[in-house]
């Protein structure tokens, strides 16, 4: 739901921003933030909890989030800056970077495995009796 809203409002966002109203700038900013992204964060937990089996989830799902924030969130502000320069001060590029990061949640959404009805609970071996450090 995210990605869709971010593809399809990453330019209206801008057309609303640069109307210097204050009504249609809260209106895109109420949209991004009160609908878009919750759309996003309210089921972004559990999606990642899924992915990884109960041995290696609190690993995999800090990995993935610390990892992804260094190289996305980390390098986005320098990006953005160095569009809006290219593109002259106006957003379409930086629109465009936003649709085409978009896109690629999309793609991978569609490109992960289904954990509905999947067990994540999997049953674990006991752990086989320990050996003596000295052997009589």
């Amino acid at each position: 739901m995210f990605a869709v809203g971010a593809v399809l409002f990453a330019i209206p966002s801008f057309l609303l921003f640069n109307t210097r109203e204050t009504v249609w700038i809260v209106l895109a900013l109420v949209l991004a933030f009160g609908i878009i992204h919750p759309a996003m964060e309210g089921v972004l937990s559990s999606f990642w909890s899924e992915l990884f089996d109960t041995r290696v989830r609190y690993t995999g799902v800090s990995f993935a989030y610390q990892f992804s924030g260094i190289f996305a969130s980390g390098l986005t502000p320098l990006v953005a800056t160095w569009l809006l320069a290219a593109g002259g001060g106006r957003p379409w590029f930086l629109g465009a970077y936003m649709m085409g990061a978009a896109l690629v949640t999309v793609i991978s959404v569609f490109a992960l495995p289904e954990t509905y009805q999947k067990d994540i609970d999997p049953v674990m071996a006991p752990d086989p009796e320990p050996e003596p450090a000295v052997k009589s």
